[in-house]
């Protein structure tokens, strides 16, 4: 008769670093590694996964709804012949970024997407799609599903998007409605 010996030793506590580095993921492969040996512990372990993403989450959706509130309530900004806005909020570990005057704006010629003032108000002057990729080119900073401006991913960094208070993974493919607001945090 084989009589099978299964090491049921108990996992090291080490294996929390896992989910406090990759959050979700880091929680979700703790529990597959360690569920059979320490069901409470897998459990804990996904739950510390779920809690940074968690407070990232509540954080931007209470920063959006600060700012798109001011941003809405500023409409519009100044004299213009568009009728067609957009307010984009640029959000930086937890600090708001200035958005320039004037983008889009030389010699008396204003780009496909520009700026008038520095309250982040987007303007248009074609009748045509403009993208967060035009305004960003337009800008001359960099901008896309993984970095905003200087700052890319990172295991313990990441940037979030919001189009009128719904999270959205368009990046800079989004096409820029009329009277959107958008947040891209970055933290």
């Amino acid at each position: 008769m084989n009589i099978m010996v299964v090491n049921k030793k108990k996992p090291s506590k080490l294996w929390y670093l896992l989910p406090i580095f990759l959050n979700i993921v880091g929680g979700i492969i703790g529990y597959f590694a360690i569920k059979d040996r320490d069901k409470k512990m897998a459990k804990y372990v996904l739950i510390v996964g779920f809690i940074p993403t968690i407070i990232l989450l509540l954080a931007s959706a209470i920063t959006y709804s600060i700012i798109s509130y001011s941003f809405i309530s500023s409409m519009p900004s100044e004299n213009t012949t568009s009728e067609w806005r957009a307010a984009l909020v640029i959000v930086i570990n937890g600090e708001m970024y200035p958005i320039p005057a004037d983008i889009g704006y030389t010699n008396k010629n204003y780009a496909k997407i520009y700026t008038i003032s520095t309250d982040g108000i987007l303007y248009k002057s074609i009748n045509e799609d403009v993208t967060l990729k035009d305004f960003f080119d337009t800008w001359g900073k960099n901008f896309n599903s993984t970095c905003i401006l200087d700052y890319c991913n990172t295991n313990t960094k990441s940037m979030v998007m919001f189009v009128n208070s719904k999270q959205n993974s368009d990046y800079e493919y989004y096409i820029i409605q009329n009277k959107d607001v958008i947040v891209i945090d970055y933290r």
